[in-house]
């Protein structure tokens, strides 16, 4: 999941996974503050960002740690357990997205769902509407049967890119401040996605957005 995201965040990310093991005071970075949900079960943790904008907050259940909360990124990570392989979901502020050949880059579509749906690197096999945290969008299951890994777009902390051979669910919302991409996926597991997404998906209708 760390290498989903590059160069910045893949920093950020693996020091904060490493002292969450730690030492609790220790702090890198933005941090989200964890507290039990109120009406929750015992394993079930609310957890509020601190530095994404918009805030948000979220319940996530067993297994799931906040690894990267920074203005433009807030990554939750999945290690594997019996509750679920590894996977991850990422919600971000793309910047800039790449061309075709992964090296130039361009000023964010005005409509990113269009512009992902006619990308050539990527097949849609599935869009739907949906409703995300009070923001409305449009959810993509996209796959990529690339030989490499290539760049899709650049947040402030790093480069999202695409693995060879991948499989992500995006969903694309609109609201005050511009578009926000939240994407779930398996990590280097790409046929386990959908286990992922059974536990992922609960957090993700958990999501609440500062207005």
């Amino acid at each position: 999941m760390l290498n989903r995201i590059l160069v910045g965040v893949m920093v950020v990310a693996a020091v904060l996974a490493i002292t969450a093991c730690g030492d609790d005071d220790e702090e890198t970075g933005g941090t989200a503050t964890l507290t039990p949900a109120p009406s929750a079960t015992s394993e079930l943790r609310h957890i509020s960002s601190e530095e994404f904008n918009p805030a948000l907050s979220l319940d996530a259940g067993s297994g799931w740690t906040a690894v990267v909360d920074t203005g433009g990124v807030f990554v939750l990570e999945h290690e594997q357990d019996a509750s679920g392989p590894h996977g991850g979901i990422v919600i971000s502020r793309p910047l800039a997205v790449y061309a075709v050949d992964g090296i130039q880059q361009e000023p964010v579509p005005a409509d990113l769902v269009a512009w992902m749906e006619s990308h050539p690197r990527l097949t849609v096999r599935d869009r739907q509407d949906v409703v995300v945290g009070g923001r409305s969008g449009v959810r993509l299951d996209v796959e990529s049967d690339q030989e490499a890994s290539w760049r899709l777009f650049e947040n402030s902390d790093g480069t999202f890119e695409v693995r060879y051979s991948d499989r992500i669910r995006f969903e694309i919302l609109d609201g005050p401040g511009g578009q926000i991409v939240l994407s779930v996926d398996a990590a280097d597991q790409p046929l386990r996605l959908e286990q992922v997404l059974a536990i992922a998906e609960p957090i993700v209708e958990s999501i609440e957005f500062a207005q």
